[in-house]
């Protein structure tokens, strides 16, 4: 055996040898009985529903560690529209399965960072470190979640309708609702959504429904608990133009009826200028932008939100070849300390070898971009061309 096989294989029992410490620390932290004082929150901004601040979450893989998400920041304010968009494989639907805490453990783990929750009354909690049964009252309550695939979110052997009533029965705090108020209930928000036979699709099953009914079914399930959060993960992916048109008209209708917010992730920077008040944009598990949606269309900063913003077809580019950046995302298991966009940026300069850049503030607007050429021009001395 040769010496490099040695050390594959060394690396390998290596590995495993991590990944079964990690799997054990999970296990006891989620057999360890916490209080109170160890969940409870403050929040820096009581006019946000939800603040990320610095969240990790690794996948503890036979390869090494994943570092699926790393040090993501994100804020979102009460009865706001958050879009956040970046390349498949950045973190936006990870990030948004840790809010739930959806994770496929014990190989996905929260790793670091706070998930603070504001449900209004009370004190803020961190979901990171609730207690799992105390979890299960605020998921699918107080945030709700959309699915990309409606077929595969939907039970397949039970009706809309008892799906529906799952929801209510298990999150009220009443205890006369009855079965006819709770089905009154799921046709009324049937209704709500858009679909005029919505006696008839109670009795159905999600087969028996086209992909922009099961869509609008799941979003009426979303909405039958009167949630503070919404998350939207890429809800239009899978229908057809003309469906897709009709369900952001729901959501828009659904936020100016409700106060609550929406956490949209999406590939579709379209749907964001449409649906978005601000926009977040990631990269290799972090954010690298954002900002009020104009701000973030209208005069990009980072070079990766630029380089979106080339790559979009355009009525006046029929007939180009539509812009494509360079280069390829960093391998996950192996991040530089660097910033993870210097090896495909064209307008690199000496810091950007150094740390990882800060977030450094455009203008008053909240406007913000991780890029030394920013930092240095928020008062940072320039270091020249690389």
């Amino acid at each position: 055996m040769s010496e490099a096989e040695l050390n594959r294989g060394q690396k390998l029992r290596d590995i495993k040898r991590f990944n079964a410490k990690k799997y054990k620390e999970l296990e006891q932290r989620l057999r360890h009985r916490s209080s109170p004082s160890e969940w409870e929150a403050v929040m820096k901004d009581s006019e946000n529903v939800l603040e990320i601040d610095g969240l990790k979450v690794h996948f503890y893989t036979d390869i090494g560690t994943v570092k699926a998400v790393d040090g993501a920041s994100i804020s979102i304010p009460r009865g706001k529209s958050v879009g956040i968009v970046g390349e498949s494989g950045c973190g936006k639907t990870v990030t948004s399965l840790s809010i739930m805490r959806l994770l496929q453990e014990p190989q996905g783990q929260i790793a670091g960072g706070a998930i603070r929750f504001n449900p209004g009354s009370g004190p803020a909690v961190d979901l990171s470190k609730l207690p799992q049964e105390k979890m299960e009252r605020i998921r699918g309550g107080d945030i709700t979640m959309i699915f990309q695939e409606p077929m595969t979110t939907l039970n397949p052997v039970l009706t809309i309708g008892k799906q529906l009533d799952e929801a209510v029965k298990f999150h009220s705090q009443k205890n006369s609702n009855g079965s006819r108020r709770i089905a009154a209930r799921s046709v009324e928000m049937l209704k709500a959504v858009g679909i005029a036979n919505a006696e008839g699709v109670y009795r159905m099953h999600p087969h028996e429904l086209s992909g922009g009914m099961r869509q609008r079914v799941v979003i009426a399930m979303a909405l039958m608990c009167d949630p503070k959060l919404i998350i939207a993960d890429e809800p239009t992916t899978a229908l057809d133009v003309t469906i897709q048109a009709q369900i952001l008209d729901l959501l828009r209708s659904i936020k100016s009826k409700t106060d609550a917010s929406i956490m949209l992730i999406t590939h579709d920077l379209g749907v964001v200028s449409e649906m978005a008040d601000i926009v977040l944009v990631m990269y290799a598990g972090r954010v690298v932008e954002q900002g009020p949606v104009r701000e973030i269309f209208h005069n990009p900063c980072h070079p990766y939100t630029i380089g979106l913003m080339l790559s979009r077809p355009g009525v006046k580019s029929s007939g180009k070849r539509l812009y494509s950046i360079p280069g390829n995302v960093p391998n996950p298991v192996e991040l530089p300390d660097y910033c993870f966009f210097r090896s495909r940026c064209d307008s690199s300069i000496r810091s950007c070898a150094g740390a990882y850049p800060p977030m450094a503030r455009i203008d008053a607007s909240g406007h913000c971009a991780a890029c030394y050429r920013h930092v240095n021009d928020a008062g940072g001395a320039s270091h020249g061309k690389k």
